[in-house]
């Protein structure tokens, strides 16, 4: 059977929808597969089996595109409830749904050919539609609707039938974006099968017959990659495209085979006090959600660049403040940024600038320990982990300034290895993996609170190299 998408989800789970054969989940573990299909005597199946998109959303719920009609799956049953189809309120008008995008505040947008775009809010239980008007030449065209991306500003796009579209979001519809009908500009047909974002903020177009473009959001130009032609690429049609963590693009062709075009070679640039930085000692850097940066300082504070600046502002706060030197960023699921300092930690609103300190006080048993604030985290059920240089691990409750911690007990071989702790990862299995200084690696199950250790031994091939943990990351194999 042709597989027409594969999804990893939340949990791990890998989905591959069908051409005819409905939808199907492997399982790892077995490698074996669980099918899904259609049956005409179940309401519950999947609405039909040519299943063209698969979404996981952050409440939970699986959402299974087909060709004809949405479906919400109930993992725990292995049921399916269809989305009704129709014209009453709340429905979705068209069928057809060709690809799903939930954005970065938890709308659900659903892509259907001939019916342009829904979105349900989160907790909502309906849909709003948009679509192209009628004061546009070809919008019937252009309501067929086959994939959305959204860039780092949060603007939402479209490849439709009719071109490239951007969804107004305030004002409830799709707005074109109009390429030249000739000329070197012009879009060789149509069709945009899949959008892609560069690191440098523009667009790779796949087009169905007429190979790939190029489309600059600022100044609003389509451009023909220069080696698109000589590298068999000029006419092929399109159906995947991705942007890789290296900026490399691949390209995946119908009958053509697959591509991949080289991430420009830019050498590197410095950012210093030339681009507004005080100091040039920069210790922690975060990318906040809408693409800008934050770049921490020993000793001159925390600095902020917009997505689309290219200097710095800051400090942002009074460097002779308890932030003046930042040892580590992160962002939460609400957009506030957590600052971890050599005295402290401090919450704050990006857009007010507003504060709340957790600093250590001894007189308080449920404070933040004494010590560095080295590394944040964020787990996947939204509870903030830190990790303090002299007082181990830390949860916070999320009530006030109380935390838990978690230490060293010298009569305890299941509790952290060492209270100096320098990284944390959470694995895509659930584990919590704590860095120590001198302590090795710790494995922390959430569940019984205990840890197990990870330690340097010269006498035992393949353990660990050192005692002192940097940083931990998860490879692609896991």
């Amino acid at each position: 059977n042709v597989v027409r998408t594969i999804y990893e989800d939340r949990d791990g789970n890998l989905w591959l929808g069908t051409n005819s054969g409905g939808l199907e989940r492997f399982d790892r573990s077995s490698a074996t597969f669980e099918h899904h299909r259609h049956d005409s005597s179940d309401p519950t199946s999947l609405s039909h089996d040519s299943v063209n998109t698969v979404l996981h959303d952050r409440e939970g719920t699986l959402w299974v595109g087909t060709q004809i009609g949405l479906n919400r799956m109930d993992a725990a049953s292995d049921r399916f409830e269809r989305i009704g189809i129709g014209t009453l309120p709340g429905e979705i008008e068209n069928g057809y749904v060709y690809h799903l995008h939930e954005d970065r505040v938890g709308r659900l947008w659903v892509a259907t050919v001939g019916g342009g775009v829904f979105r349900k809010d989160p907790g909502s239980n309906s849909f709003v539609a948009y679509r192209h008007g009628s004061e546009y030449p070809g919008a019937a065209a252009l309501d067929k609707v086959f994939s959305i991306v959204e860039d780092r500003s949060g603007e939402l796009w479209l490849g439709t039938e009719g071109g490239l579209s951007r969804i107004d979001v305030e004002g409830g519809r799709l707005v074109p974006i109009r390429a030249p009908a000739d000329g070197p500009l012009a879009l060789p047909t149509r069709l945009i099968t899949s959008i892609a974002e560069a690191p440098d903020g523009t667009y790779w177009l796949g087009t169905w017959g007429g190979g790939v473009r190029r489309f600059d959001p600022r100044t609003q130009r389509f451009v023909a990659p220069p080696d698109a032609e000589s590298a068999g690429v000029g006419e092929a049609r399109i159906v995947a495209m991705f942007v890789d963590r290296v900026g490399a693009v691949w390209v995946g062709t119908w009958n053509g085979g697959l591509y991949r075009a080289a991430a420009a070679p830019e050498g590197f640039a410095g950012l210093g006090t030339a681009s507004g930085l005080a100091e040039p000692d920069s210790t922690a850097i975060l990318e906040a959600g809408d693409g800008g940066l934050w770049v921490g300082t020993w000793g001159g504070g925390l600095f902020h660049r917009g997505p689309n600046d290219t200097d710095f502002d800051g400090p942002i706060v009074d460097p002779a403040s308890a932030l003046k030197t930042v040892l580590s960023l992160y962002e939460d699921h609400a957009r506030d940024l957590w600052i971890g300092t050599m005295d402290g930690l401090f919450r704050m609103n990006p857009v007010t600038g507003d504060q709340d300190a957790f600093r250590h006080d001894p007189a308080d048993p449920d404070g933040i320990g004494l010590g560095y604030v080295t590394t944040l985290l964020e787990d996947r059920s939204r509870t903030l982990w830190v990790g303090v240089g002299g007082s181990g691990l830390h949860r916070y409750t999320g009530e006030g300034t109380k935390f838990v911690s978690y230490r060293n007990r010298a009569d305890d071989p299941e509790s952290l290895s060492e209270d100096y702790v320098t990284a944390l990862l959470e694995g895509r299995d659930g584990t919590l993996w704590v860095g120590t200084r001198s302590g090795g690696l710790n494995a922390f199950d959430r569940e019984t609170e205990t840890f197990e250790r990870y330690l340097p031994d010269a006498d035992v091939p393949g353990t660990l190299s050192h005692h002192y943990v940097t940083q931990v990351a998860e490879g692609l194999d896991g």
